[in-house]
């Protein structure tokens, strides 16, 4: 079984996405994932088979949109959840062009094979084959 790290990152129009930005939505949203997935909230990481994981991924991404900012008050958009490979981050680094694409990318490949495909392209950016 070939396994894969994701790092997830929240962002939202007019906010400063971080670390700790992450957290507090991933805490928030009571969410856990199916097994033999694991999420770490400190982390901020899933964890497992390469495909399940990434559906997970997708779960908690529309967890995330559903609950919204939780403050009427608020002019930031609703959160977005991206997620990048961890391979890619430890090769190029977390501010790079490479790490900002494969998020993007995360928010437009509705399966593992898609994103898959998407970012083998990059030098270094073959990823685990589907579990």
């Amino acid at each position: 079984m070939t396994t894969l790290t994701l790092v997830l990152w929240v962002a939202n129009q007019g906010a400063s996405a971080n670390a700790d930005h992450t957290f507090v939505y991933l805490e928030s949203a009571g969410w856990n994932p199916p097994a033999p997935i694991v999420l770490d909230r400190d982390r901020q990481t899933l964890f497992g088979p390469a495909r399940a994981c990434y559906l997970a991924y997708l779960d908690l991404r529309k967890v995330l949109a559903r609950l919204g900012n939780q403050d009427a008050r608020s002019i930031l958009s609703a959160p977005m959840l991206t997620a990048c490979p961890a391979p890619l981050i430890e090769r190029y680094g977390d501010g790079s062009a490479a790490v900002a694409l494969a998020r993007y990318l995360s928010l437009e490949c509705h399966d593992w094979q898609a994103y898959q495909r998407q970012l083998s392209w990059l030098p270094g950016g073959t990823l685990p084959r589907a579990s």
